[in-house]
């Protein structure tokens, strides 16, 4: 989670955000175990372009893509969170070059890294872990999931004063520069509504499968 540079530091007491992390395999949040951001979108989400696409490469060539996309997406979330935590440029790779300088630009807008890895719970009945998103996935389930970590981490640091009213994402982009997407509080407060009827949506599916 960053912040958009401001004229300000933050507040010393949003500089030693604590950071939960998730027990076991599952999210749990103070009353019990809840359902993980990632798996209520996933589990939620319309599959029939996908399902297209497989069916129109064949099976083994798009999981080889998933794969190879997956495995250079978990690159470039490790070199941001270096940067982020080290200011170190990552070194010269001939699969990463392209995408680092797509997104590096984006990262300079960045004054304060606040919480890295951190899980983050919500009374609405959802948890989820606060980091870059590695995987292939539509821009509007991006926004979804920012939404609720949003409304997460400003209820779970409400008390060190934490209020977040602005987001952004940031999609690298091979050879050129990223591709930025600004979220203001009245998008960010919509989107949550969206998000909350995925939520319906996924815990009415789980419930109909245990039927089953």
């Amino acid at each position: 989670m960053t912040t958009d540079p401001g004229p300000a530091s933050p507040a010393p007491r949003l500089r030693a955000l604590p950071v939960y992390e998730a027990t076991g395999a599952r999210f749990t949040d103070p009353n019990g175990p809840v359902a993980g951001v990632t798996s209520i979108l996933s589990g939620s989400k319309d599959t029939r372009g996908i399902d297209l696409w497989r069916e129109s490469v064949g099976e083994a060539r798009a999981d080889e893509i998933r794969d190879f996309a997956a495995w250079r997406g978990t690159r470039l979330h490790n070199n941001v969170e270096r940067f982020l935590n080290t200011g170190q440029a990552p070194p010269f790779h001939f699969v990463d070059d392209a995408y680092w300088k797509s997104i590096r630009p984006f990262l300079s807008l960045v004054d304060t890294t606040l919480l890295q890895e951190g899980m983050l719970w919500h009374p609405d009945g959802f948890a989820g872990t606060c980091d870059k998103q590695p995987n292939k996935s539509k821009l509007y389930d991006y926004t979804l999931q920012v939404a609720a970590y949003v409304a997460a981490a400003n209820h779970v640091y409400a008390k060190q004063g934490l209020l977040i009213e602005q987001a952004a994402i940031a999609c690298s982009v091979r050879a050129q520069r990223a591709s930025i997407t600004w979220l203001d509080a009245k998008a960010l407060k919509q989107l949550y509504r969206h998000f909350l009827a995925r939520l319906q949506r996924h815990t009415h599916a789980r419930r109909q499968r245990r039927r089953n």
